[in-house]
């Protein structure tokens, strides 16, 4: 609760800064900083409550060892719908987790799997990794180290110690900036997609 509770504070004090008192650098990081908070905050709903129903017959449901997982596209537009209504997300992001659906069910129809963690939902999507928790439940430690911005593009780094850093690329539309991908530092040290 309290871990609610401050991030909603946390979110609550981004929405009020208005737009045009800041520069684009300020924007584009009180745009991520908003965007963790709130992925904090329904962190539960998003990440547990959504996710799970995307693979169908997985050990969250009643098991039937002789039906594969497969991915449940109508449950996964609901999901991509939470990203699309917080106001943080682009539609490229949107777009790249609807083909990315679309390949892990390629993968699951290739080499069928009939139990254990379905391959490629195995970590948290955001944190990109199984060991979130600190990130999560603490989006006011994420420090901004890197801000860059050319035309209507932004890449911001956000740093919660040495180990985990991430880059979150933007994009400016219709006078907002939106995230269009998020990457751990660790998965690409030549991140320009």
């Amino acid at each position: 609760m309290k871990i609610k509770l401050m991030a909603l504070c946390f979110l609550i004090a981004f929405s009020c800064v208005t737009k045009g008192n800041l520069s684009d650098k300020e924007i584009v990081e009180h745009q991520v900083k908003g965007f963790l908070a709130w992925y904090s905050n329904h962190w539960e709903e998003v990440s547990v409550d959504l996710i799970n129903p995307i693979i169908e017959n997985s050990m969250l449901d009643q098991p039937d060892s002789t039906r594969p997982y497969k991915i449940n596209f109508k449950a996964a537009e609901i999901y991509l719908d939470v990203f699309r209504k917080s106001g943080f997300i682009s539609e490229a992001y949107i777009e790249t987790y609807r083909q990315y659906f679309k390949e892990c069910q390629l993968e699951f129809e290739k080499e069928p799997h009939y139990e254990g963690p379905p391959t490629g939902f195995e970590y948290d999507f955001i944190f990109r990794s199984q060991d979130y928790q600190y990130q999560r439940d603490n989006p006011d430690k994420a420090k901004t180290t890197e801000i860059s911005i050319t035309a209507n593009k932004a890449t911001v780094t956000i740093q919660y110690d040495e180990v985990y850093s991430y880059i979150y690329k933007l994009s400016k539309v219709n006078n907002d900036w939106l995230i269009d991908s998020i990457k751990g530092s660790w998965e690409s040290r030549n991140y320009n997609d």
